[in-house]
């Protein structure tokens, strides 16, 4: 995928506007790395109205979600899909899988909060 999408880097098309997807086996497990830093963090879920608290013990901003109530979309949990895609309003995450968003998006199926953050969920 990562050749497929060169060409149109290359010509300056910028990679929000490049639609891909990737799938792959479910037998395939992702190894995700441990989180840079521990917290405790405030996160906001704002379409929900959800401040919750994370802790590397939560593992992922989807998997704090989930046990928030929130139905959130997700199909691979390995940061190919893009399907969990959302907004961050404020601050900093990082992806767990080394899987890279070039906007102010992160894949929540994959990313840890660095500090309190805000997202769109």
């Amino acid at each position: 995928m990562t050749a497929a999408r060169q060409p149109f880097a290359t010509a300056g098309v910028p990679d929000a506007s490049v639609v891909s997807e990737t799938f792959i086996s479910p037998d395939i497990e992702m190894d995700l790395g441990a989180p840079t830093a521990t917290g405790p963090f405030e996160v906001k879920l704002r379409a929900s109205c959800i401040v919750a608290e994370w802790t590397a013990k939560h593992g992922t901003l989807l998997d704090l979600a989930e046990a928030n109530g929130i139905v959130a979309p997700s199909h691979c949990r390995a940061g190919l899909c893009g399907t969990c895609r959302t907004t961050v309003h404020s601050g900093d995450t990082e992806s767990l899988t080394g899987a890279a968003t070039h906007d102010a998006t992160i894949l929540t199926c994959c990313s840890a909060p660095l500090g309190p953050v805000e997202l769109d969920l």
